[in-house]
C-alpha cells in the first residue's frame, strides 16, 4: 500500500516562526562576494548592475540568508518531486515579521527568496516589493529565486530592481522546445529567451 499524505496546511501563518534560539544562523549565512564570483560573467554584461554589486561588496554589505514567502507552485512539471497541488503563501505581515526576527538573531545585509515559485502572480511580487520598501528593514539587497519566464515581464523587472533586487533566478530547465513540452513546463523556449 501507499502511505497516505498528511493534510496540507492551508494557512501557513498558523505554523508560527522557527525558534532561532535553537539554531546557529551563522552556519547558514551566505556571502554576496561568493555569489558574485559565480555570477560575475553575467553581471558584467550589465555594467550598472555590476557596479551596484561591487559597491555593496566594497561597503561590506555581504551577508545574506535564504527565506521562504511561499510553498508550492502553480504548475505540475513532470520532473518535480512535489505531490501537493497549488501554491500557498505566507501573508505579507508574516514575511516582514519573519525578516525582523531573522535580523534580530543574525546580522545580515540581504535576503534570498528561495521558494519554488517567487513570481506566482504579478500582484504578489508587487506586494512584496512595496512591503520591503515601506518596512525600512535596513537591508541592502535581495535575490529572487524560482522565477517563471511566462509570468515575468519588463515592468516586473523594473519593480524588483527599484525595490533592491540584484538577481532573478529563472528555472529554464532546457533550451529545447521538445524537452520543455515533455517536461510539461508550460513555458516555451521563446519565453525563456
Amino acid at each position: 500500500g501507499r502511505t497516505i499524505s498528511e493534510p496540507t496546511v492551508t494557512d501557513l501563518d498558523t505554523r508560527g516562526f522557527p525558534d532561532y534560539n535553537l539554531i546557529d544562523l551563522e552556519k547558514y549565512v551566505l556571502s554576496l562576494n561568493d555569489w558574485y564570483t559565480l555570477y560575475k560573467p553575467s553581471t558584467q554584461m550589465i555594467p550598472q548592475l555590476d557596479k551596484r554589486i561591487n559597491s555593496l561588496i566594497r561597503q561590506g554589505k555581504n551577508r545574506y540568508l535564504e527565506i521562504l514567502t511561499a510553498r508550492g507552485c502553480t504548475h505540475r512539471c513532470r520532473f518535480c518531486y512535489r505531490d501537493v497541488k497549488g501554491i500557498r503563501t505566507f501573508s505579507i505581515n508574516y514575511v516582514l515579521e519573519h525578516i525582523k526576527l531573522l535580523k534580530k538573531h543574525c546580522p545580515i545585509d540581504g535576503l534570498m527568496f528561495s521558494e519554488e515559485l517567487f513570481n506566482s502572480s504579478q500582484q504578489r511580487v508587487y506586494e512584496i516589493c512595496d512591503a520591503l520598501e515601506n518596512a525600512q528593514l535596513g537591508l541592502s539587497f535581495y535575490i529572487a529565486g524560482g522565477v517563471r519566464a511566462d509570468i515575468f515581464n519588463e515592468d516586473m523587472a523594473k519593480r524588483l530592481s527599484s525595490a533592491g533586487f540584484i538577481s532573478i533566478n529563472f528555472g529554464q530547465e532546457s533550451g529545447s522546445e521538445t524537452i520543455l513540452k515533455y517536461f510539461g513546463k508550460g513555458v516555451s523556449r521563446q519565453q525563456n529567451i
